[in-house]
Formats: structure tokens, C-alpha cells, sequence
């Protein structure tokens, strides 16, 4: 049985020796070298492209590269094959960490420092509140949001959260659906994304969403870059309403050297890098996963195909 995995090509030898390494003995190809179709029985993928999974005639499952799954489900000719998130413990640990310390970051006004550092301009003192006065949301409860709930509650925040479906989470006040996102957004001064990425979460912080959260406040996009409207957002910053964003994601990756996000003094990026964990982590949570699928056991974190995610 082959295990097919479309990555870059410079990762795959990093990918096989790591998958070997978990014990791992499946023949492991590469997807522009799979060897015979009827041979490949799992596929390890990001953003295959319209129709390549559908030339597998015997696949049984489709693995996610990451824990995002919308560039599978855009394919119009993917296979009624179960399609599983990559949710490794060490990549919810690596969210919770970069959104606590994100939301640090905005709350100690840290922000306000760089500028001058940067520029050699005067020693300057800035008055910030303590965690505990305020009050962070996170759009999107899954394992990330709850991951993220937790650390953030430990470093002194109040924290809510927003989700399609109900929550119930000790200590975090919930809010659900489109009729209770104005009450949660009301009662946001760091706004933190961690949703997946669908249909209905595409463009969701635009400038009604901006609008709606009190003056001063901040956002953090660790989710998606397609979640996030670029213009309205700029809007939002220059005209004060929003006083800063923290970005991880983009709609191009990476970002252009012209884009105006690089200069802007109320933007602070990085490359996509929240929930990076291990070539070794990752590989060992998909070799459990088949290990569960070829001894009879339930895969874990199977994707929702009606929800997206």
C-alpha cells in the first residue's frame, strides 16, 4: 500500500525519513511519482489540484498537510473519501501561545515601542492596562479557540469566544451564531481569529465586523488570510477606530515586497508561522491516525464535508 504526499519537493525526503521514523511502512512516494494508481490507498496533501485525488481509484483516505482543510474540499472532483485535519497537540499548544502572546504584545503596548526603537527617536513611557481588565474574543471555539481560552485565561484575561455552534467552556462566556456576534464584538478590546476557513468565514472581519467592535480595540489574524478584508481593515487602522493588528496570515503568501502592510506602523507580521509544530509531531500524529484507520479504531478529527471544516 503507497502513501502519497504532495508537499514542496525539498520537504518530501524531511516528510518520508520522519514518517519512517514513527514506523511508518507503507511504500511512501511522492505525488508527482506515485507509482501505480491502484496502489495508493492514503493521500498526506496541500492544495491538490482539481481532479488529482480522483485519479487514485482505490484511495481509502485523504490526509490534511495542516489543520485547515478548505484547499481539499475546493475541488470539484474530490472523492467521497474521508478527508482528515492534521490536529497535532503540539500545533494547538504553538496557536495558544502565539494569540496569549499577541494578546501581551497589544496589552502592554509593546507596539508603541517598536517605532521609536526602530527609528532612534526619544525614551518614551506608555500607561497599559493589567490582563485582567481586558477583555479578549476569539472567533472560532474548535480546539484551537479552546486551547487558546485556556492560556489566555492563565495569563489574567477575561476571555469570550464566538462559534457557529454552541459552546460551554468553564470560565469563557459564549456566544453563538450571527444573532449573538454584535453583543460579542460589543464586549471585544482584542479581537483574535482563529476560525477555519469556509464559505461563511470568508471576509468575515470586514468593515461592518470592524465597525462593530469598540474604539481602540486590536485584532489578531492567526486563522486564515481570506478571513481578513484588507481595504476595510486598512480603513479601520488609519482612521483610528482599530488601533492595532497583529497578522500571521495573507491572502498571498508571501506577502509582495510593494504591499502596504510592510510599512504600515499599526500592522506587526509574521510569516504564517502561529501553529508550525514539528515535521516529527505532525508525522506522528498522522501515523497514529492510520495506525487507528488499519486496526479498526475511529480516525480522528475526520472534517465535517457539510460544515467545511
Amino acid at each position: 500500500m503507497t502513501l502519497v504526499i504532495k508537499c514542496r519537493p525539498d520537504d518530501f525526503v524531511v516528510w518520508k525519513d520522519a514518517l519512517q521514523a514513527c514506523g511508518l511502512r507503507h511504500e511512501i512516494r511522492h505525488w508527482s511519482d506515485p507509482g501505480p494508481p491502484d496502489d495508493v490507498r492514503y493521500a498526506f496533501v496541500w492544495a491538490p489540484e482539481p481532479g488529482g485525488l480522483a485519479r487514485f481509484p482505490k484511495l481509502e483516505v485523504i490526509f490534511s498537510l495542516a489543520i485547515g482543510v478548505e484547499h481539499i474540499f475546493s475541488d470539484p472532483q474530490l472523492p467521497d473519501r474521508p478527508v482528515v485535519r492534521l490536529v497535532a497537540p503540539e500545533t494547538t499548544a504553538r496557536m495558544a501561545e502565539y494569540v496569549t502572546l499577541s494578546a501581551l504584545f497589544i496589552q502592554r503596548g509593546w507596539y508603541r515601542f517598536v517605532r521609536p526603537q526602530k527609528d532612534q527617536l526619544r525614551w518614551s513611557y506608555y500607561s497599559d492596562r493589567l490582563a485582567s481588565e481586558v477583555k479578549v474574543g476569539l472567533l472560532g471555539l474548535g480546539e484551537v479557540g479552546r486551547a487558546c481560552a485556556g492560556m489566555l485565561k492563565a495569563a489574567g484575561f477575561q476571555v469570550n469566544g464566538w462559534s457557529r455552534t454552541p459552546k460551554n467552556i468553564e470560565g469563557v462566556g459564549t456566544f453563538t451564531g450571527k444573532a449573538e456576534l454584535p453583543a460579542f464584538l460589543a464586549s471585544t478590546d482584542i479581537l483574535a481569529c482563529v476560525l477555519p476557513l469556509t464559505a461563511e468565514t470568508t471576509n468575515i472581519i470586514d468593515a461592518q465586523l470592524l465597525g462593530a467592535l469598540p474604539r481602540g480595540s486590536s485584532i489578531i489574524s492567526a486563522g486564515r488570510g481570506q478571513h481578513v478584508d484588507e481595504p476595510a481593515l486598512l480603513d479601520a487602522l488609519d482612521s483610528g477606530h482599530l488601533e492595532s493588528a497583529v497578522l500571521d496570515v495573507f491572502r498571498q503568501e508571501p506577502l509582495a515586497p510593494e504591499h502596504v502592510f510592510w510599512s504600515h506602523p499599526r500592522i506587526f507580521m509574521t510569516p504564517h508561522c502561529a501553529g508550525l509544530a514539528t515535521y516529527a509531531e505532525r508525522a506522528r500524529s498522522l501515523a497514529a491516525n492510520i495506525d487507528r484507520y488499519e486496526n479498526g479504531e475511529p480516525l480522528l478529527h475526520v472534517a465535517d464535508r457539510a460544515a467545511g471544516y
